[in-house]
């Protein structure tokens, strides 16, 4: 239940502190820039003696929301939850207002309440707004000025599910003033609070002197470690704002290079795939994989190893691996625990998405379909499969995820987002048994690939790594070059994310990121009959020599699964480890597809 606007404690056995008080005391140091950020726990400085009055009062927000660069003209104003974070193209950060009640007496301190949804390194630098601004209609390109002065940073939040209390400096509180505050990113670590929504939004907690009693009023220090102000116009390279419901384009299914697909296996309980085919491995290539070695020993540990609890909406999660290498030990040795660890993650995992973006969801989503294909769960649990998981995964393909869509998000983010979104969406049509839904797949990832024919309604950012500027493409087309360089196979609206086009290229992870995505929805495809490989002049291959040969970033961390399964396809000898790290979507492809 959300608070009401203010509640008020006595404390009044509290003493003040001496001439100046240890707020102003906190003032002189932050003058001196002895201060950088504080995070105080909750009642923590009551505890401390941090406030010199004889009453506290907590101040619910009366408006919040959050604007992002990235979409400049939405409107996230109903959202349940807030952010900030500072990323070159992608700024994220949260608008707040609180309305003063009748206070009684001189505000001797404040302290900004948040409560944590998502842990960051640096939570955010706390301005106050200069202009208005209404919770419904703000936007990243209608938001007010901000004031440069800092009254408050934001440390390190510690996990979620916590409040913290932040020290902020704020002068000329009186009863029935409006307080607008800013919350900018500190970093590209991007912290997630609550919003009002929740009923566990933004709050201030006053402490107040009585009128007869009152110390002065701190005020504001400038502070002279203060950052340029970050409150730039919005990125003129951000596309249009896309819409969740908005038709996708018509446009001529990838009929001249695909084959129809399959048809529902009789033996997969209504799957699409079934155990016999398999979205990702049948029965018979299963059998010929060996149990030992270090690639079935780490798949091994996975599928023993505590698996956690199914959260899809956080996109770092990795039960989704565990419960992917457990339908594989199942499916290659028919112990029946395995398949029995896998159907009671399955269930955990319904609804578990909600609260979160389409990026995590298209991350997590393929292992458990996948999963759930390898245990062949039509059959070992009918009633469950018919009346839960299926109905479950058809409501993922439209389900509102902060302002977007798993569909949505891979017809219009021509990126690592729109990859994973696809890589999902059509382990979720095999599974599924849903033909029209795969080739409307097959279609969108043709056209991302380059076949602009095939589709071309992705909205771009940042250009000049395009080759054609005025025809963008997901992956650059054979042979293009630009300014001398050879860009064949670079992926543009990934290569941005570190830069404009230069050379050599600002060092990022997202190109191998979104290939993770494409390589993941290129083989599903493949299994379902469709030349995803070979589209475009091999496009997938072309982006994964761009980047070993051109831009000389060899995959690492949890990209280093790929290499596996492209040696396999394409008959390349690049350098792949064993045991090969889990992905953001995919694993134990060293066991999968061994040289």
């Amino acid at each position: 239940m959300p608070l009401p606007a203010h509640t008020a404690t006595s404390s009044a056995s509290r003493k003040p502190l001496g001439s100046l008080g240890l707020i102003a005391r906190l003032g002189l140091i932050a003058r001196l820039g002895l201060i950088a950020l504080v995070v105080v726990p909750f009642a923590l400085g009551d505890r401390l003696g941090l406030v010199a009055s004889t009453e506290s009062m907590t101040v619910v927000a009366t408006a919040d929301a959050q604007v992002r660069s990235f979409f400049p003209t939405r409107n996230y104003g109903s959202g349940d939850r807030l952010r900030t974070r500072i990323l070159s193209g992608d700024n994220q950060r949260t608008l707040v207002r609180f309305t003063m009640p009748t206070l009684g007496g001189k505000v001797q301190s404040v302290q900004l309440r948040l409560y944590v949804r998502d842990r960051s390194v640096k939570g955010g630098i706390v301005h106050r707004i200069a202009g208005s601004w209404s919770e419904g209609s703000v936007t990243w390109n209608k938001a007010p000025a901000i004031d440069p002065a800092i009254v408050g940073r934001i440390g390190a939040t510690g996990p979620a599910g916590r409040w913290i209390s932040v020290p902020i400096l704020l002068s000329g509180l009186t009863s029935g003033k409006k307080v607008d505050l800013a919350i900018l990113g500190a970093s590209n670590d991007g912290a997630w609070y609550a919003s009002r929504e929740t009923g566990k939004g933004p709050r201030l907690v006053l402490a107040i002197a009585p009128t007869s009693t009152a110390t002065p009023e701190p005020t504001a220090p400038p502070d002279p470690t203060a950052p340029p102000d970050p409150t730039a116009p919005p990125d003129p390279t951000a596309p249009p704002d896309p819409t969740a419901t908005s038709a996708p384009p018509s446009t001529p299914a990838p009929t001249a290079t695909a084959t129809p697909a399959p048809t529902t296996d009789p033996g997969s309980g209504g799957a699409s795939s079934g155990p016999s085919v398999g979205i990702l491995i049948g029965k018979a290539e299963l059998s010929r994989l060996a149990t030992s070695g270090t690639a079935w020993t780490n798949l091994k540990s996975w599928a023993d190893g505590v698996a956690g609890t199914p959260d899809i909406q956080n996109q770092d999660e990795d039960n989704d691996i565990h419960v992917l290498a457990k339908g594989l030990v199942y499916a290659r040795t028919g112990i029946a625990g395995y398949r029995a660890g896998v159907l009671a993650n399955l269930k955990a995992a319904v609804g578990s998405e909600t609260g979160g973006r389409t990026l995590a969801l298209g991350r997590n989503l393929p292992g458990y379909v996948i999963a759930a294909d390898l245990i062949d769960l039509g059959s070992y649990d009918p009633a469950f499969d018919k009346n839960v998981f299926r109905p479950w995964l058809r409501g993922l393909l439209t389900k509102n995820l902060d302002g977007d869509t798993l569909r949505s998000t891979h017809e219009v983010r021509p990126n690592n987002w729109g990859t994973h979104a696809g890589a999902a969406r059509a382990a979720l049509a095999r599974y599924l048994g849903d033909t029209a839904e795969l080739a409307r797949t097959a279609q969108v990832f043709h056209g991302w690939v380059g076949d602009r024919g095939s589709y071309a309604g992705f909205d771009y950012g940042d250009v000049s790594w395009q080759c054609d500027a005025t025809k963008p493409v997901g992956i650059n087309p054979k042979g293009c070059s630009k300014s001398g360089r050879v860009l064949d196979g670079a992926l543009p609206d990934d290569m941005r994310r570190g830069g404009i086009f230069q050379w050599p290229p600002v060092s990022t992870g997202y190109p191998w990121e979104a290939l993770q995505g494409a390589v993941l929805q290129a083989l599903i495809l493949d299994r379902a009959g469709y030349d995803a490989f070979a589209w475009n002049d091999r496009a997938i291959l072309r982006a994964a020599s761009f980047l070993y040969d051109r831009a000389l970033w060899v995959p690492s961390g949890d990209d280093t699964w790929q290499p596996w399964l492209l040696n396999r396809v394409y008959n390349m000898t690049w350098a792949a480890t064993s045991p090969a790290h889990a992905g953001k979507n995919m694993a134990f492809t060293d066991w999968l597809y061994p040289r």
